[in-house]
């Protein structure tokens, strides 16, 4: 074939010669429109093997035109700019059979990048004579997705997944570490999908003793146990024509993940206690904080699950790889508590924006959001300031090993001339107790209960300690 003919649709002049600057490696042709109209006549009467359309045009919506242009033009590949990059751009964009999008501001090696790959696509498609290309995948409709803050490139890529699994059934593996927000985006996918109208299930695998979460999966009959004293429904029967969300997976117990491989690979199961087979009609997502292929090579997580449940798997990146999403979602947090109590809107200050965006948050934005939370509560005036987030603040080193002496003694000043009546006593202990506790997990790869071995606490303790400095993803 020719050269490949690029158009570039945007009405900022300046934007469409940096864009033709940076495709000239490419060895590419370009040409520009600035309309609706111009773009819609190039394609009928100059031929067009790729298109960079802007969403905000003088006559229309760029957007809204893709289902349009692709009808007519299904093998030219789309490629979305916008200034703002939001989860409902990207479902948006891949639900009208967008081939990618791009957010402004963009640096060349970005273009380059998605342009070369819009290229092969071309050439694929024109050495298979017209055949469509396979990653046009669509999601139905935008919902509670756009729950999820942040426009970093690693939440970019995130979100162009989600819209990609939304219209099929497919298994889904959320991976990450705690408080990275899969639920969340188990939510989102929920939302989005032909199922969205259905029941959304989450069940806490490491939150239910192992001896009972059979029967919180598959339900049991009337007398199957001692305290069985009558019928009761599943979570997959609970889930049903929904989506079922088994989040911390990796702490399931090896005999019923036996079970679950079963329900996935036939969509069938039985009740504790009952000879009756029920069909399991509920998308299944999975999430875990945990490696799960070592888990395998541990002997703690069944090979062929994994394999049925990492059909498509999605990684949330912690919060310290994506800086960039730290303010808005510092804002969001300000704002939905003070909603939340009736105070006017308080402000984060410079100094504690700066802060915030340095400090390495192990519990991520869980993390973020407890901070927020206790700082709007405490703030006295209408600015949020680093006084009111001590945590933030590291004990002080010395090189006598005096550190936590002088960090308790700073803490104890701060809350005698601040008046925190109440509350020295469990921010001391929070300060020292949630990174032990981060330590020993880390030392353990996620294993509760060995963690919960060596901290010499029962499990049940050790899951309340979690869950009170935000490292479960229960509620994620």
């Amino acid at each position: 074939m020719g050269r490949t003919r690029v158009l570039i649709c945007d009405d900022e002049p300046n934007l469409c010669l940096i864009l033709s600057r940076s495709l000239r490696p490419l060895d590419v042709d370009t040409q520009v429109a600035h309309t609706l109209g111009e773009a819609r006549r190039a394609l009928e009467d100059d031929g067009v093997d790729i298109l960079f359309l802007d969403i905000f045009l003088p006559d229309g919506n760029g957007l809204d035109a893709l289902p349009e242009i692709h009808a007519q033009h299904p093998d030219v590949p789309v490629i979305i700019l916008t200034a703002h990059g939001t989860m409902r751009t990207a479902l948006e964009a891949t639900k009208r059979h967008a081939f990618d999008y791009i957010t402004k501001p963009f640096d060349v090696t970005q273009i380059q990048e998605l342009a070369r790959r819009a290229v092969t696509s071309v050439e694929e498609q024109a050495a298979a004579a017209g055949s469509q290309a396979a990653e046009f995948v669509s999601a139905p409709k935008a919902g509670e997705g756009d729950e999820i803050i942040g426009n970093s490139p690693l939440m970019q890529d995130v979100y162009k997944t989600v819209g990609r699994v939304t219209e099929s059934d497919v298994t889904v593996l959320l991976a990450g570490e705690c408080g990275t927000g899969k639920e969340l985006v188990a939510r989102a996918i929920h939302a989005n999908s032909h199922r969205g109208g259905g029941p959304f299930v989450a069940v806490n695998c490491a939150a239910i003793p192992d001896a009972l979460l059979e029967s919180e999966l598959f339900g049991h009959v009337r007398g199957a146990f001692t305290s069985a004293v009558a019928d009761r429904d599943g979570r997959f029967q609970q889930a049903e024509g929904g989506t079922l969300l088994l989040d911390e997976i990796g702490e399931m117990p090896l005999d019923l993940q036996t079970k679950l491989l079963r329900v996935l690979q036939e969509r069938t199961y039985q009740r504790v206690g009952a000879n009756d087979t029920l069909t399991a009609d509920a998308r299944v997502v999975a999430a875990s904080n945990r490696d799960l292929t070592r888990a395998v090579e541990s002997g703690e997580f069944r090979e062929d699950l994994l394999y049925r449940l990492n059909v498509v798997s999605i990684t949330l990146p912690p919060l310290r790889k994506r800086v960039e999403d730290v303010g808005p979602l510092a804002d969001y947090f300000v704002a939905k508590y003070c909603a939340q109590y009736s105070y006017d809107l308080k402000t984060v200050s410079p100094a504690l924006g700066e802060r915030l965006v340095t400090y390495d948050w192990p519990g991520n934005v869980r993390e973020l959001e407890n901070v927020l939370h206790r700082a709007v509560v405490m703030a006295r005036g209408a600015v949020i300031t680093e006084d009111d987030v001590p945590l933030l603040t590291p004990p002080p080193e010395t090189e006598r090993g005096e550190s936590v002496e002088l960090w308790v003694r700073h803490l104890l000043q701060r809350h005698m001339d601040e008046g925190h009546v109440g509350l020295l006593h469990d921010d001391a202990l929070e300060g020292v107790e949630a990174p032990l506790f981060r330590f020993v997990l880390e030392e353990t790869n996620g294993n509760k209960s060995r963690a919960a071995d060596i901290l010499g606490i029962n499990r049940n303790t050790l899951h309340a300690k979690m869950k009170r400095y935000g490292m479960l993803d229960a509620d994620a």
